[in-house]
């Protein structure tokens, strides 16, 4: 007799509630049904004797070992969804989190109440933009930008090659940004021309914030897209302010994802390289989250 559905999910809640709470361990094997079956989230409801196939129990059974070690769904799927789009992911990139989402909202408004989101010769949304997204990852901010500003020239750029090649392979129907290899940390920046945004998710978790984290993060997410040392929390933003100042456009922006323990800093040191309209954001938490700066 073939396994049904909402035995499977029975089943699969009862193992993962012993690494997860029930909530979470429910919405993570629904999600896996959904990407392996394509069945919605109340199937096994609705639905309850739905046959999984002895090929798809095998697949299933998989996945779930690997998510009884806290692998994140996103890995065991290598699917996350961000910003209407689905990105291919590994454990070469951070998996793509509402914050960064909210990032891009802000970038999205700040162009449109500043009137700049269509300028240039092109009809298209963003013609004459230019935009970069440092510390790009799996590209998520740089596909959203040109998504949604397809007239835009958008433009990312991360140290691991390993990152830029999953970057560039995403599959999203939108325009393929400009991806290249640059060390934001060394001071030398390959790219002519200046910017109306540069956008950035850099590292800012401290190393003695790894003690508050999840395993599923510690163990699986790659470390140096995280974490900072407690000696300098600040080094990605100092590199990121030299790098605004000289290549900027005069009525350009810029917004940073930040740890919620430095935003006077971070606001500071932007100040201090010269953009006096420098603020701090908070998330949908209530978090400090973001810094927009400007001159």
């Amino acid at each position: 007799m073939p396994l049904t559905l909402s035995r499977f999910v029975r089943d699969a809640v009862s193992r993962l509630e012993k690494c997860y709470s029930g909530d979470e361990a429910r919405s993570i094997v629904l999600g896996l049904c959904g990407d392996f079956l394509g069945t919605e989230r109340f199937e096994h409801v609705i639905n309850p004797d739905y046959p999984i196939s002895m090929e798809n129990e095998t697949r299933l059974e998989e996945a779930m070992r690997r998510l009884e070690n806290m692998e994140p769904l996103q890995y065991v799927t290598g699917k996350a969804y961000f910003y209407g789009m689905e990105l291919y992911v590994d454990k070469a990139v951070l998996i793509p989190r509402q914050e960064t989402e909210e990032l891009c909202r802000l970038a999205l408004d700040s162009f449109r109440t500043s009137g700049n989101r269509s300028h240039g010769a092109g009809n298209l949304p963003g013609s004459g933009l230019r935009i970069l997204d440092v510390c790009t990852g799996s590209g998520c901010i740089a596909w959203a930008m040109s998504a949604n500003l397809p007239g835009a020239a958008v433009f990312g750029c991360d140290i691991s090659y390993p990152a830029l090649g999953i970057a560039s392979s995403q599959k999203t129907g939108a325009r393929c940004p400009v991806f290249f290899q640059n060390d934001i940390l060394s001071g030398d920046f390959p790219v002519t021309g200046d910017f109306d945004a540069i956008l950035s998710n850099p590292p800012y978790v401290t190393s003695s914030e790894k003690r508050l984290m999840s395993r599923n993060v510690l163990d699986y997410e790659p470390h140096s897209a995280l974490f900072v040392t407690d000696e300098d929390p600040l080094a990605f933003y100092r590199a990121l302010a030299g790098m605004a100042s000289a290549h900027l456009k005069p009525e350009g922006f810029g917004i940073v994802e930040i740890n919620e323990a430095f935003g006077d800093g971070c606001r500071g040191l932007f100040m201090d390289y010269g953009f006096s309209n420098s603020v701090i954001i908070k998330d949908l938490n209530g978090k400090d989250r973001f810094c927009r700066f400007s001159r």
